[in-house]
């Protein structure tokens, strides 16, 4: 059996063609859909509700009910949880299912693998540097380290989603989200990668991820996703250090650095935070271990950025020869 696992906050506008892209599922075993209300104040709930209501076929739902609004990481915990199935795949409520995106996973799994990963398309919003396709090899291995390796290379997507995930993994190691912060998928996915003793990919699209510009975030927010940055950062190298995170030592190390160098410079290119807020945030990057390569990396990246904005602002403000012409004239 399969659990789907959906967290719903605040997508009243996509929550119905989420629902509807499970139930048109090719798939013929038994899977369920749990539903965690995470206490939004639009109509995603209702809907859902309304849309489970009218529906007559196989699927079996339910939706589980916060008391109060706890985030997207204690959402997914909970249908972890909950969950009936042997294998879990999380689904966000404003993406799609592929109509054989189960049948392809499964089939792939077949009852033995521990995490199944499809490819995915973006649809939706402007795809400033997001790929519209994002394509898997075909690949299979029972190398914990050379799972770990696609992870820490780049070559397996963070998102939790289109991944199907032995429950039985998840909760004998206890691979649950970090709760209280943003960016959690990073953590989860690593540790995943890092107990999982076989693995399958296919260059096959099962999975459509919405890209929504609407989705505005507040300062504080902002504030505390440059946090939980941080926070996941020296979480990471904590693992590391007491040796809990398997694969190359030096292929992680090398991973956990790239992702402090992408998180500073977000933080320096964050419009939302004063000098002394981006001052306070990468103070606190560099006191982790290896701090001093990240703050060169930072430094170049400074310098990079502002001699590119002098010499357009130098072009731009150029005469052209036609006017020195006339101006001599």
């Amino acid at each position: 059996m399969i659990s789907i696992i959906i967290p719903v906050y605040h997508v009243e506008q996509y929550i119905e063609d989420c629902l509807k892209s499970v139930v048109s599922q090719s798939y013929k075993g038994t899977f369920e859909c749990i539903l965690i209300d995470d206490c939004g104040k639009d109509a995603s709930i209702e809907i859902a509700k309304h849309f489970i209501n009218q529906y007559k076929g196989p699927v079996l739902f339910r939706i589980l009910h916060h008391e109060k609004n706890q985030g997207q990481s204690a959402a997914r915990n909970t249908g972890i949880n909950a969950a009936s199935g042997d294998y879990l795949l999380f689904l966000d409520s404003d993406d799609l299912l592929t109509p054989d995106c189960l049948e392809t996973l499964t089939a792939m799994a077949e009852g033995q693998t521990d995490v199944v990963c499809g490819a995915y398309e973006s649809f939706g919003g402007y795809l400033y540097y997001w790929s519209d396709v994002y394509k898997l090899a075909n690949f299979t291995t029972n190398d914990n380290h050379e799972i770990v390796s696609l992870y820490t290379s780049g070559k397996l997507y963070p998102m939790p989603w289109n991944k199907l995930v032995k429950k039985e993994l998840i909760t004998r190691h206890g691979i649950y989200f970090k709760e209280g912060v943003i960016h959690e998928d990073d953590l989860w996915n690593l540790m995943v990668a890092n107990h999982a003793q076989t693995f399958k990919s296919i260059n096959k699209t099962t999975y459509y991820y919405r890209i929504r510009n609407n989705s505005t975030m507040t300062a504080t927010s902002k504030r505390k996703s440059h946090l939980s940055h941080v926070l996941i950062v020296e979480e990471m190298e904590n693992l590391l250090k007491q040796g809990k995170i398997k694969g190359q030592y030096q292929e992680n190390i090398a991973y956990i650095d790239e992702k402090k160098k992408e998180w500073g410079i977000y933080i320096m290119e964050e419009k939302a935070l004063s000098l002394r807020e981006k001052s306070s945030f990468i103070m606190k990057l560099i006191r982790t271990r290896n701090g001093g390569k990240t703050l060169i990396q930072l430094t170049c990246h400074f310098f990079n950025t502002l001699y590119k904005k002098i010499r357009f602002h130098i072009r731009k403000n150029k005469p052209s020869n036609q006017s020195v012409n006339q101006s001599q004239q």
